[in-house]
């Protein structure tokens, strides 16, 4: 709305203008227009500032000087103070403008950025996307290995008697938050496969590590669903077999924890 009235405002200014300088802006409008276009695109603000109120004056004085030298009228006179006026009022609407584009732009990029950043995560829990999870997979595996590190997968199956999309939408949920609750945040991975599958990647540890993640995971699922055995099961997967794990479009059925 700001940009769009400050557009129109410039625009009149222009066509008054031209209105004042017999139907077309002569050389010297052009001129202190241009330079203060180009004085706007450099600088800070205060040198921007300081930058126009230079050429209003400059041009101000120019046209003291050319009336008095030329023994203008005083209609030429009122006229040369319209022009000064208006070339003022237009070079400010510019600053004003560009000032605002450039705040627009700046929004627009700052937006962009926390897109991205979102969309790294799955919906709005704190499960990465496939494409992140495996991007960041594969900058910390070849870490790992240069250290002898091992990982570990473990991949949870959520075993619905229903499948109510409402249900699964809901078990998912609460599976995925407790999964999050059962991993290290500063160095372990999920991301969902399916609707009903989780991947969660174990940075630097064994087959014990991953059932001590299973068994916290179990423990916090118990709570939530009021069941001895939670609707899940859960399998551990070696680093060199997760590839064909990523690639399977039925549940898995392995160890339960």
């Amino acid at each position: 709305m700001q940009l769009r009235m400050l557009l129109s405002f410039l625009l009149l200014s222009f066509m008054a203008l031209s209105f004042t300088t017999s139907s077309s802006i002569p050389l010297i409008d052009g001129l202190i227009l241009l330079l203060a276009i180009l004085s706007i695109h450099t600088g800070s603000f205060t040198r921007q500032f300081i930058t126009l109120l230079s050429l209003s004056l400059a041009f101000g004085f120019f046209l003291l000087f050319y009336a008095l030298f030329t023994h203008a009228s005083l209609t030429e006179q009122v006229n040369y103070l319209l022009r000064h006026i208006l070339v003022t009022v237009s070079m400010v609407l510019i600053w004003l403008t560009y000032g605002i584009t450039s705040r627009y732009r700046t929004e627009n990029i700052a937006l962009k950025e926390k897109i991205q950043t979102l969309e790294k995560y799955a919906g709005s829990s704190q499960l990465l996307t496939l494409a992140e999870f495996k991007s960041r997979v594969k900058l910390i595996s070849t870490g790992t290995r240069r250290r002898n590190e091992q990982n570990y997968y473990v991949l949870v199956s959520i075993v619905t008697p229903d499948k109510k999309s409402e249900t699964t939408v809901s078990t998912s949920h609460i599976v995925s938050e407790g999964i999050l609750g059962s991993i290290r945040a500063e160095f372990d991975l999920v991301t969902q496969v399916k609707g009903e599958q989780f991947l969660i990647f174990l940075q630097n540890t064994n087959e014990s590590g991953c059932h001590i993640v299973i068994d916290r995971l179990m423990g916090k699922l118990r709570e939530q669903f009021n069941l001895i055995d939670p609707p899940l099961i859960c399998k551990i997967i070696e680093e060199d077999k997760i590839e064909s794990i990523l690639e399977m479009n039925t549940p898995s059925k392995g160890v339960a924890g």
